[in-house]
């Protein structure tokens, strides 16, 4: 095995440019990088390829074959990080990654047959390393991998994924000095690329052989590079019209661009565009002040990215000795001088040589120290997991540890049980490389009966900052499940296994044991049971996935606010003056986060980041930026949501069950009337905006559940009852025409509530179906409908000044 001659791969596949590298087990000091690309007519000589393609009529070209002036489709890798990817000129961005690297695979494979022979190419083992974002979900580094084994790469046996900053410290850590590579001593790696920047704190954790060990979570944001040039074309665009900045004269001027930012500095010379007669310009120039380059394109992405370095450094107690930029955005000496001067002078900050390849090339060390760790001249002693994973098992109820509410009587068992989450990965806790984590579990074989060909473990992750839930919970998500073939089982095991029966049937119980190893981007995943290490067969749920990561919620408030307060296409949130307010105070707490001085502060903050970002999507405001649409948004927004649920925390529950709602007395009644008008009104914001309706319903509902069982003042047979099961239907996953018999206005008792569910029947058309949020009305009119009767009633009850006569309301607002 040791002396197997096998090729190692790897490929950074980035927002804006690729590369990949490869070596030789049998050489592996000796690291080659492609720098010859196809263009037209002839070769490019570069250390990456631009990730682009554009379609014809006889396939499609890519990289540098594609003319200078044409249109094409980019930036497609950040869209395979969102829940609904829509289609450029009909194609995904799964199906654009495919073709991309099917592209990239041909051209490696014809480089590697002419330096080692097609026959040796064909007979030698091939291993594939792909980088992926730190903070991406699971979803989309599920796609990055399905991605490389449909162009041709592998499967999933020899396609390794590693995180994009851990590959860059893998190769940049030789570069750094020794008063840095001393045991104990801190640094951030900061990799700035194209789309995203990504930042992993590490330690010396040895000297002799080099161990790195991770000390913080991995963050990042979507603030590379591309974002400058987004900056730059809004910018055109506000100068001299859409009508004039056609996408053919976008494509020349930011090609430009391209090579002006690579030497930027505010004391250096501006940028002249040639344009056309049309605009009347003195010889057909257009010259943009070095101040408006500094305030209005470069300012913005330097705060954000400074924003994440501060981050990584406070989570590291502020103990870092340097700074380490990597990536093509990295090698920028503006960037470097913004971090120079934002940071402490005890602090260095680093950009060590050829950083442009340092992920590709720490790609190819990681895939040689994985085939026989001598080979890599650094290693990973552990990593900090940045959400917690675990599955179901059946547990002997505990009153002092469990919820009695989840606990049932089992006949199998003879007992009270409950299910239990068992946590083999928690977040935030360090994890040894090399050393799984493990967790017994039972399975039950039918003895006579025939046993199931297949076992299912079903896999969940939690993204909670607090302690990780004991019982499944909404902030608990399926992510993957791992098959067994129990065939595999043999008949001795069975025999000398423990026999149980139930009723007619009998069963082997046998003891088995999950082993989970935390690695760079990927878990693996090993099972034994009866005897047997299984291979194990995984699929990944792609739609159960929640979102992980991102900058702080500030960060992405700044990007949605520069872009509503710049966009040509928001006229009307120029009018809105709370907006405006709104906006203008994000953005202060954005340029100073210390205005946020306390736990109050910074909950009160998040829930107006949320209330702004769900606005955009209702209002369907359209902006400017791609990266920001109005699918985008709505991503974002539910980013934000999750940093106040899960990652604040100081936060409490949004809504929470008041004391008096449960007390048998007239303030229980009136209490009791005013919970059942949020409950409607709420599932009335659901019927708008899905995503608002569950966040603001999720745990109400599920703590009433838990209540009604004790208190018979809201038990079933009540309004409350009634009320809360029209909430579940309207966030609930099925979808059903219409509302259930259950919940029928005739129903209710109060006359007034009865009249509010009367509406939402008649307005109701089917979970996951929005309606038209763009719908308002004036206080200052006589409200006609129940609906809006109770939306008075609420006010006055919460005892909250309705707005103005010349300004609006919606339900979600009442409780954003």
């Amino acid at each position: 095995m040791g002396e197997e001659r096998r090729i190692v791969v790897s490929i950074d596949f980035g927002t804006t440019f690729s590369g990949v590298a490869w070596a030789e087990t049998s050489q592996p000091d000796v690291q080659h990088v492609l720098s010859d690309w196809p263009s037209l007519g002839s070769s490019r000589n570069s250390p990456k390829v631009p990730t682009e393609l554009r379609k014809i009529a006889t396939g499609w070209q890519w990289g540098f074959q594609i003319p200078k002036a044409a249109k094409r489709n980019r930036f497609f890798k950040l869209r395979l990080d969102e829940p609904s990817d829509t289609k450029t000129d009909g194609e995904s961005a799964q199906e654009l990654t495919r073709v991309f690297l099917t592209c990239l695979y041909a051209h490696f494979i014809s480089v590697l047959e002419s330096h080692l022979s097609p026959s040796v190419v064909q007979s030698t083992p091939m291993d594939v390393v792909v980088t992926v974002p730190a903070i991406w979900s699971n979803n989309a580094k599920q796609e990055t991998e399905n991605a490389a084994s449909s162009a041709g790469f592998g499967t999933e046996r020899n396609i390794k994924l590693i995180s994009e900053p851990e590959a860059a410290a893998l190769y940049t850590i030789k570069y750094l000095s020794p008063s840095v590579l001393q045991t104990g001593r801190r640094f951030v790696v900061c990799d700035a690329g194209g789309g995203t920047v990504d930042l992993i704190t590490y330690e010396v954790a040895k000297v002799q052989p080099l161990q790195m060990r991770e000390v913080t979570e991995g963050t990042g944001g979507k603030c590379g590079s591309s974002m400058l040039n987004m900056r730059f074309r809004r910018y055109l665009k506000q100068a001299h019209g859409d009508k004039y900045w056609t996408d053919e004269r976008l494509v020349l001027a930011l090609s430009e661009f391209e090579s002006f930012k690579k030497d930027f500095s505010p004391r250096g010379e501006p940028l002249t565009l040639k344009v056309d007669s049309s605009l009347g310009l003195r010889r057909n120039r257009f010259t943009i002040p070095q101040d408006d380059m500094t305030i209005k394109i470069w300012d913005p992405i330097m705060r954000d990215i400074i924003c994440l370095i501060n981050e990584q450094i406070s989570m590291a107690d502020d103990d870092v000795a340097a700074v380490v930029l990597v990536g093509g955005f990295g090698q920028n000496r503006y960037l470097k001088s913004r971090v120079r001067d934002a940071i402490t002078p005890r602090t260095r900050v680093l950009q060590p040589e050829n950083g442009v390849t340092a992920v590709v090339k720490g790609a190819v060390i990681y895939g040689l120290g994985n085939y026989q760790p001598a080979m890599a001249p650094v290693g990973i002693s552990s990593r900090v997991a940045r959400r917690s994973y675990g599955t179901c098992l059946l547990a002997k109820y505990d009153p002092s540890k469990h919820d009695r509410n989840e606990a049932f009587w089992s006949e199998k068992e003879e007992e009270w049980v409950v299910i239990e989450m068992c946590w083999f990965i928690r977040k935030g806790q360090s994890y040894p490389e090399g050393k799984p984590s493990k967790i017994e579990y039972q399975c039950d074989i039918p003895v006579f009966m025939g046993h199931k060909p297949q076992a299912d473990i079903e896999i969940f992750s939690n993204d909670d900052e607090r302690e990780a839930p004991i019982h499944l919970s909404g902030t608990t998500k399926r992510v993957a499940t791992l098959f067994l073939d129990l065939h595999k089982i043999p008949k001795s095991a069975k025999s000398a296994a423990k026999k149980r029966k139930l009723g007619w049937h009998r069963y082997y119980c046998l003891t088995g044991v999950i082993e989970a190893s935390y690695g760079s981007a990927m878990i693996t995943y090993t099972v034994k049971l009866g005897g047997v290490t299984h291979d194990v067969i995984r699929r990944v749920e792609m739609a159960a996935d929640t979102r992980e990561g991102g900058p702080p919620p500030s960060t992405l408030a700044a990007q949605l606010v520069e872009n509503i307060a710049a966009s040509s296409k928001a006229p009307r949130t120029d009018e809105n003056s709370e907006l405006k307010g709104l906006l203008a105070i994000i953005q202060r707490v954005k340029d100073k986060p210390a205005l946020l001085k306390s736990s109050d502060d910074r909950l009160e903050h998040n829930h107006m980041l949320i209330y702004v970002y769900c606005r955009v999507v209702l209002e369907n405001i359209k902006l400017d930026d791609p990266f920001l649409d109005r699918a985008n948004v709505r991503t974002e927004s539910q980013k934000a949501i999750n940093f106040l649920r899960f990652t604040i925390k100081e936060t409490p529950e949004m809504i929470s069950p008041p004391d008096e709602l449960v007390q048998p007395t007239s303030a229980g009644d009136q209490a009791r009337s005013t919970y059942c008008r949020a409950l409607v009104a709420i599932a009335q914001a659901s019927l708008k905006s899905y995503s608002i309706g569950r966040f603001a319903a999720s745990k109400l509902v599920q703590e009433l559940i838990l209540l009604s069982s004790q208190y018979p003042t809201i038990g079933e047979d009540t309004d409350v009852w009634r009320s809360m099961n029209v909430l579940r239907q309207a966030i609930g996953s099925s979808s059903q025409d219409s509302f259930l018999e259950s919940i029928h206005p005739s129903k209710f008792q109060n006359e007034e509530l009865r009249k509010g569910i009367q509406d939402l029947h008649l307005n109701y058309t089917a979970p996951h179906q929005v309606a038209n949020a763009s719908k308002r009305r004036k206080i200052s009119e006589e409200p006609t409908d129940s609906l809006a009767i109770l939306t008075q009633g609420i006010y006055e009850t919460l005892q909250v000044t309705p707005p103005p006569d010349d300004d609006v309301v919606m339900f979600e607002q009442i409780y954003m």
